[in-house]
Order: C-alpha cells, then structure tokens, then sequence
C-alpha cells in the first residue's frame, strides 16, 4: 500500500526563455511523480517533455514496473518514443528532454534520472540533492575528484551529456 503523499507543483519559466518548457506528472494514487524540462538550445523541447512524461505514464499503467529491468525497459520506450517524435520534429537535430521520476513503491520509493532536473530530500530542515547532474560542469567536477583530468569551456558547461531523445542513451541513474 502506498502512504498518502501530500504534493504540489510548481514551475517558472526563468529569465533566459520565452517558453516554459517544464512538463510534470502526478499519479498520487499509484505514487508516481516526474518531471520534464525540455532542452531550450534545441528546437521542440516542449515537446520532448509532453512526448516523454505521455510515454512515461502510458508504459507504467501498460507495465507496472516492479524492478530496475522494467524500469530500465521503460525508460528506453521513453527515450525512443522522444527520439521518434523528433525525427518529425526535428529531423537533422533531434529533441532532447530531461526526465526525473520518484516512484513510491511498498517498502520504498525508487529515484529514476537523466539530466539536470534534481531531486532533493528535505528532512530535518536539510535540504540534500539525491541525483546528480549530467553536464558537462557535473561530470568535469566528479573527474576531478577522482583525480583525473578535466577541462571545458564557460559556454559549455551547461550543456547536457545525458538527456532523454538522444541516440543510443546509456540509460538512467
């Protein structure tokens, strides 16, 4: 049985775009919550998002992933259901999408990440990041601490190096 979760959502579109390309799912019901934001550098983010967190909710209610195999199923059904849509889209470039998702689960939750759009824990009145981010900064800074070389360039760094719609995705965190 899944406890009952109190939620809210809300998004802005910052200061940069002109378009709010942040998309959420909420399924309180079957403990299912996720979030979209679509890549802004690239054409059709906002579909990317719409396109993902449809293909999200349509291969859980289908699925009803129980382990990391079928989650791990799902989250390839997304990823070239994203990639699909831009090849109509976009067919030169693509469409990209991040994608988080926590699923509360009987004796759990399960965490599910591509990109930069963070989950964090509040307890105690700390704030902590459960997931990390996949940009070119994030992943210089992990090379770093495992003492091997790193370098990017200012305009790069916000760039991401997993995003769902991509081609061959190495699969979530």
């Amino acid at each position: 049985m899944i406890p009952q979760i109190t939620w809210a959502a809300k998004t802005d579109i910052g200061r940069v775009r002109r378009e709010n390309q942040d998309r959420w799912l909420a399924r309180p019901d079957d403990g299912l919550f996720a979030i979209a934001d679509g890549m802004g550098g690239m054409p059709g983010g906002a579909d990317a998002a719409s396109t993902a967190l449809a293909s999200l909710e349509e291969e859980f209610v289908r699925t009803e992933p129980a382990i990391p195999e079928a989650w791990n199923a799902v989250v390839r059904k997304v990823n070239e259901n994203v990639r699909h849509r831009g090849s109509v889209i976009s067919p030169i470039e693509g469409i990209g999408t991040t994608l988080t998702l926590l699923h509360f689960e009987r004796h759990g939750a399960r965490l599910i990440h591509v990109g930069d759009s963070a989950c964090f824990l509040l307890r105690a009145g700390r704030l902590s990041q459960l997931t990390q981010d996949h940009t070119v900064a994030a992943e210089a800074e992990r090379r770093i601490a495992k003492g091997l070389p790193a370098q990017t360039q200012p305009w790069a760094e916000h760039i991401l190096t997993r995003c769902i719609g991509q081609a061959g995705l190495s699969g979530p965190d």
